[in-house]
């Protein structure tokens, strides 16, 4: 199976998108730790996530993305978000960037960019909260 649905309360909603398990299990870890911060959804390609993120209502405050994925890069899934949940938050965590890849992803919507050696503490810090 690609991905797992889930639904817990809170009050900022993660989606994690990327095509490593380890990767998806690590940041749904580190989101228990962090106060009000539930994942409600995981994919590990874009494809099903924009699949997976009709069926979860309300959709996520927060999507946690992955640019290099097979199927659909993280671009692509960025330019299909804004067009279809403008108020989702996109937090680009990869493990190859560069600036240009930074600013491409910000120029087409993403919230964030972090590359996946940081810090766990800059990661949860960094979580956007949901645009209005």
């Amino acid at each position: 199976m690609t991905a797992q649905p889930f639904r817990d309360g809170g009050s900022i909603s993660v989606f994690i998108v990327d095509d490593h398990a380890v990767v998806r299990q690590g940041l749904r870890s580190l989101c228990d730790t962090v106060d009000d911060v539930h994942v409600v959804g995981e994919a590990a390609d874009g494809v099903v996530a924009l699949d997976l993120l009709e069926l979860i209502e309300p959709p996520p405050q927060v999507l946690v993305l992955d640019l290099q994925m097979p199927k659909a890069s993280g671009m692509a899934v960025i330019q299909q978000i804004r067009e279809l949940y403008p108020a989702i938050a996109i937090l680009v965590l990869t493990g190859f960037g560069t600036f240009e890849d930074a600013r491409a992803a910000l120029s087409l919507g993403a919230s964030g960019f972090l590359l996946k050696d940081a810090d766990p503490e800059e990661i949860s810090s960094r979580t956007p909260t949901r645009r209005k």
